[in-house]
């Protein structure tokens, strides 16, 4: 059971929103999300643009579905130069997440999916 391209749009959204409460449950969300559901190229570029602009929970948040989502869908230029610059981040626990992500997107790629 995965959830509809819909729905991950407007989870998407709502981790980029205005509200910092609903972007931190709508990340823990999108986490859960990107473990059953391949995620569409335009929702991980909404979560990329997260890794600059959201808290430090939203940050880890995005990372780990980033990561997640490494393993069933394709990630754009964008988003992986977006986890890289994470490894730069000023929060040791997002930049633990960025490798952790960018780990999983070697793996992925090195066994060629």
């Amino acid at each position: 059971v995965g959830f509809s391209g819909q729905a991950l749009h407007a989870l998407a959204n709502a981790v980029t929103g205005d509200d910092k409460e609903v972007q931190a449950l709508a990340a823990k969300a999108m986490e859960k999300a990107a473990m059953v559901t391949p995620l569409p190229s335009e929702v991980a570029d909404t979560l990329a643009d997260a890794l600059t602009h959201g808290e430090r929970e939203v940050r880890v948040s995005a990372l780990v579905a980033l990561g997640s989502a490494a393993g069933e869908s394709e990630l754009s230029t964008k988003v992986i130069d977006a986890i890289a610059e994470a490894l730069e981040d000023s929060e040791e626990i997002v930049r633990y997440n960025a490798c952790a992500a960018i780990a999983r997107v070697a793996s992925t790629r090195a066994m060629g999916r």
